[in-house]
């Protein structure tokens, strides 16, 4: 008698159901692209979206490790190099067309969106998007400046995951000899990936470097593998009518109620996840709320598979396989692939089309797109292969009648495009409109003498102010929407004094604003300009009076920020400082919103960043509001020349 196999499981192939199909995951697969796809096109109606591409994550590393034990089952091996030419051939097509296409239709578009084009193309050629966009630092959370490839991050990730898994599950097969052992591996992975998440956020005190790799990322895979592992026959369960006794004597009605009850729950709480989670608390993010969906994600699945009665969740079986469901989740790999490159070109090539207009389109676009794609490049290579694919559109090349005509027009623009591309490549620009606007500022600032520092507060307390000319007795705090208008601001305020960062925000502004007035270099009228980067609230504005009415008397001056519409937080901080201007005479309001509103000619490509006029216009605006908060504190401090002069008068002589 032959010893078993290292794959053998309680279902033996002689008994199993081999043409098995588990439906349902479609359905799961348009859910999760439908949630990044509003989440991406309207942030605000879906502001945890994203984690529908965790919910990929626990598919793919279901799927992928259930199907190689099946193979495994029916054939004693797991044949890994056609496993990795099949993922070539159904992943490969489609990405290959999207980044030739896209690229050549960035090159007409120009601009901002080529700014580093021959590390995206190559990250995304080569499925290391994930790592090139580390060690770029871009940020998948940017929403002014999108790089144009910056979803292919969850391809890469993927695709390393089928490149190093399969080798591990088989080893683990290997050494390890039950199910049950077997399963920690992913587990231990898992928890590991997790552990790594945190290490980095708190490392880097941000979430990129968490978020886009594979060893702090994979724990929503490993999850999906650890549900294959535990039901190693699940995608060939038992013949209808074949007992399996190893099964059949463990089946627990009761146990199967509370799998489909678990079934409805996840998918339930799947869209109160997506609505719930946002990118505003990023710990909280990442890793509990993506772990979150993928632990949802598992709950939904598992109740899809089969049993050994061949029950088991037939209502959701049957939801998710609703004709609209399943026909998105076979194009969502296309879909997802599209939507973010078509969004991007959109945003740098039309940015006077209203948003939900522009988005409206490219939706349309996408869809149609990857209905295509899916039809007439991805099928065909997948079932043909590619020498077959290829085989095939040279007949049609060849033959005469219309298809020759199709085949032949497709050829050219596809040479056209590859052409394209490398253009593309050749002449991207390494700086965005707003990194070099930001960049020319910093030098102007840099390259200018510092202005003597304000006096200190003496020990007679506050002091009459006689106003000074230009931006004398002015300290402004800003971001880099003051860095790249600092020509301007010193050109309209000639000795101002200008402490502006890249990305500071409200908190670090007054931190700042504090040190300066205990340390005595605080001027007298204090220009606050953080309203692009985090929503300014009442309390920080309080914070500010409270500074002001420290020591000297001062006033200050709130700007505030021209931004798109993604930027919610820009609007509550006008919001926000309009109101407060109006109901306190220490605040002085300079609203660059109102100054800019409709005039996208000022802005750079991003809706932020003002450029030469939008410069000039920015400085004006700050400069007629440092000149009426001047005469405000002339008046404030009007009588105090007289009150002190009394005082002393009325002090006893020596």
């Amino acid at each position: 008698m032959s010893s078993p196999t290292p794959f053998a499981s309680s279902v033996p192939p002689e008994a199993a159901e081999s043409r098995f199909v588990l439906r349902g995951l479609d359905g799961l697969r348009a859910i999760a692209v439908t949630a990044v796809i509003v989440y991406h096109l309207w942030p605000g109606a879906l502001p945890g979206g994203l984690v529908g591409v965790d919910l990929f994550f626990v598919i793919s590393g279901y799927l992928i490790t259930a199907l190689l034990l099946k193979e495994a089952a029916f054939t004693d091996r797991m044949r890994l190099p056609q496993f990795w030419m099949r993922r070539l051939r159904r992943l490969v097509p489609a990405m290959v067309l999207c980044v030739v296409v896209c690229t050549s239709l960035a090159l007409l578009v120009g601009g901002d969106v080529l700014v580093e084009m021959p590390r995206q193309v190559f990250g995304a050629l080569t499925y290391t998007s994930n790592w090139t966009n580390i060690a770029a630092g871009n940020d998948y959370f940017a929403q002014t400046n999108p790089e144009l490839y910056t979803n292919f991050w969850s391809l890469a990730l993927e695709e390393q995951f089928y490149l190093a898994w399969p080798v591990i599950l088989v080893v683990t097969c290997m050494l390890v000899s039950t199910w049950r052992r077997r399963r920690v591996v992913p587990m231990v992975l898992g928890v590991g990936s997790i552990v790594a998440m945190l290490v980095w956020n708190a490392v880097e005190g941000s979430t990129t470097r968490g978020y886009y790799g594979l060893d702090t990322h994979a724990f929503g895979l490993m999850l999906g593998a650890v549900l294959a592992l535990a039901i190693p026959w699940s995608m060939y369960p038992p013949r209808p009518g074949v007992k399996v006794w190893a099964l059949d004597r463990g089946f627990r009605p009761g146990l199967n109620i509370v799998r489909i009850l678990v079934g409805w729950l996840s998918l339930l709480l799947l869209p109160f996840l997506c609505l719930t989670l946002n990118e505003a608390n990023p710990s909280l993010l990442a890793p509990w709320g993506l772990l979150a969906a993928s632990i949802l994600g598992i709950g939904c699945i598992q109740a899809l598979l089969p049993d050994v009665r061949g029950t088991g969740a037939e209502g959701l079986r049957r939801l998710l396989s609703l004709a609209p469901l399943a026909w998105l989740g076979k194009r969502s790999y296309g879909i997802y692939l599209w939507h973010w490159p078509l969004m991007a070109l959109a945003h740098y090539g039309a940015p006077e089309v209203p948003g939900h207009l522009r988005n409206l389109g490219v939706l349309f676009v996408t869809v149609v797109i990857a209905a295509v794609s899916y039809r007439w490049l991805e099928q065909p290579v997948r079932r043909l292969g590619f020498g077959g694919a290829l085989a095939r559109l040279g007949g049609a090349v060849t033959r005469a009648g219309r298809p020759r005509w199709i085949a032949v027009g497709s050829v050219s623009l596809g040479l056209l495009a590859v052409g394209g591309t490398v253009v593309a490549c050749l002449h991207a620009p390494q700086q965005t409109q707003a990194e070099s606007v930001v960049a020319e500022g910093e030098s102007a600032l840099s390259s200018s003498p510092t202005p003597s520092a304000s006096p200190s507060e003496t020990a007679s307390g506050p002091q009459p102010y006689h106003p000074t000319p230009g931006g004398q007795d002015v300290t402004m705090i800003g971001d880099s929407v003051t860095l790249a208008s600092a020509e301007a601001l010193q050109d309209k305020l000639p000795g101002i004094s200008i402490d502006a960062a890249v990305s500071r925000n409200v908190s670090e502004g007054i931190d700042l604003a504090r040190q300066r007035s205990e340390d005595g270099t605080l001027g007298r009228v204090v220009v606050i300009s953080l309203s692009t980067n985090a929503a300014m609230t009442s309390h920080d504005v309080d914070q500010l009076v409270k500074i002001a009415e420290s020591g000297e008397v001062r006033e200050v001056v709130l700007v505030t920020g021209q931004a798109p519409p993604t930027l919610d937080w820009v609007s509550t901080s006008n919001n926000t400082i309009r109101e407060a201007t109006g109901a306190n005479d220490k605040l002085v309001l300079a609203d660059w919103a109102k100054a800019s509103d409709g005039k996208r000619d000022l802005l750079v490509s991003d809706g932020v960043h003002p450029q030469a006029a939008g410069q000039d216009l920015y400085a004006t605006t700050v400069a007629d509001a440092v000149d009426h908060a001047k005469q405000n504190l002339e008046k404030a401090t009007a009588g105090l020349s007289e009150s002190q002069n009394a005082q002393q008068s009325a002090a006893p002589g020596p």
